[in-house]
């Protein structure tokens, strides 16, 4: 019996032993880079996504204002990343959207929107995220054609998405929104 408790913490401190050699040594197998594949160092992700709906009114002409935070994680968050916020143009929201042609919905036109801070994101290897205003002008908005050529009622949208411009992984599920406009559009 005190035999098997010696033999027991022999193992257990040989066992310490080893995994101390191990993680200390450098450029070590163990190392974070080396433990995960390299497209989850640096995940990129929108904070929100899916649909949003926002109900505008042509006798407000207080703007409507939406937050979009983009945070940047992974398995090696210390390193820089850099991406692009991109709003979507009619044929790539048309693409990304199979419901968009059967639901008349049109891209909202630039001069209906501003975006405060620049949609070319550099990460620094301290920073986990990045902050992004977005303020749509109802006056503009309730002045846009109501209806198509062929009568049917026109859905104002504004899509959004996360795009890599380096090594960094956007992730998928978590990478695009959409702001639908509805309300009193007289």
């Amino acid at each position: 019996m005190k035999r098997k408790k010696i033999l027991h913490r022999l193992s257990l401190c040989a066992c310490l032993i080893m995994t101390l050699l191990m993680i200390s040594c450098d450029g070590s197998q163990f190392e974070m880079e080396n433990l995960f594949p390299n497209e989850y160092h640096k995940v990129l992700s929108l904070k929100d996504t899916g649909e949003k709906f926002l109900t505008v009114s042509s006798t407000s002409s207080v703007p409507l204002v939406e937050e979009v935070h983009v945070y940047k994680t992974g398995s090696v968050a210390y390193y820089e990343a850099k991406a692009k916020l991109a709003v979507l143009t009619q044929a790539e929201m048309e693409a990304a959207l199979e419901q968009a042609a059967n639901n008349n919905y049109r891209v909202l036109p630039a001069e209906a929107y501003s975006i405060e801070g620049n949609t070319e994101i550099d990460f620094a290897s301290t920073e986990g995220f990045k902050h992004f205003t977005f303020v749509f002008y109802p006056e503009k908005i309730c002045e846009l054609p109501k209806t198509s050529d062929d009568g049917r009622k026109i859905v104002y949208v504004m899509q959004i998405e996360l795009r890599s411009e380096s090594d960094a992984t956007v992730n998928p599920d978590k990478k695009q929104m959409l702001w639908m406009f509805s309300g009193n559009l007289n």
